[in-house]
């Protein structure tokens, strides 16, 4: 089936993998409702938030996705969960950002899922992002501080900084990777090539280190 990448939030990041094929799954918040929220691929259609992010991917594994970037965090939900494990069992690689609740922060959502890898930021000087959370459930860090992109309300560009932020770019690695390495574990490959900051070895503020991919 075909390479793919996709992402779960508001922002539709650029792939800079030329095999790869981009889906955008929007999250919309309906003003007026309780809890709300939808998963669409057209127009809008307020759903229960719990489930929402759930028919999100069952509707990016029914169009055989590779790879899957979500960048919101909160608290855990069983029934995401099983959808990501569900995702995880038929080889799908899924990515999330870390959360941007502050060092002491207790671990966010779905980033802490042992299904999903969990993403921080980090400054063009690879000082992890000062809101950033910390905890045994990071995986690695990518470029996530200080970012210009364009302004989607004001036109121009804007600059910001968020763990939401660093996941395309490992969400972009991992689909290139894929595409070199069809049979490998994308996952493995990430962590293996991941240049170490901070104390040696595993930490809980870089996870297991810097992205780096070659090829």
């Amino acid at each position: 089936f075909p390479i793919t990448r996709c992402t779960i939030n508001w922002m539709a990041p650029v792939s800079f993998n030329p095999a790869a094929t981009t889906y955008k799954v929007a999250m919309v918040i309906t003003p007026g409702l309780a809890n709300p929220a939808s998963a669409c691929t057209g127009p809008s259609t307020p759903v229960n938030n719990n489930n929402a992010s759930a028919r999100a991917l069952d509707w990016l594994m029914s169009s055989s996705v590779d790879v899957v970037h979500i960048s919101l965090a909160g608290p855990p939900n069983r029934l995401l969960e099983r959808a990501l494990e569900r995702a995880a069992q038929r080889g799908v690689l899924i990515l999330a950002a870390a959360g941007n609740g502050g060092p002491v922060a207790a671990p966010m959502y779905p980033a802490a899922y042992p299904s999903v890898m969990a993403i921080t930021a980090v400054d063009p000087e690879h000082r992890v992002f000062r809101l950033a959370n910390r905890g045994d459930y990071l995986d690695i860090a990518a470029p996530g501080v200080g970012l210009v992109h364009a302004d989607a309300e004001g036109g121009g560009y804007a600059t910001s900084s968020g763990t939401s932020f660093a996941v395309p770019f490992a969400a972009t690695a991992a689909a290139r990777l894929r595409h070199v390495v069809p049979s490998g574990d994308i996952r493995e490959l990430l962590i293996r090539s991941a240049e170490d900051l901070g104390p040696p070895g595993y930490d809980e503020i870089y996870g297991y280190g810097l992205l780096r991919v070659e090829g």
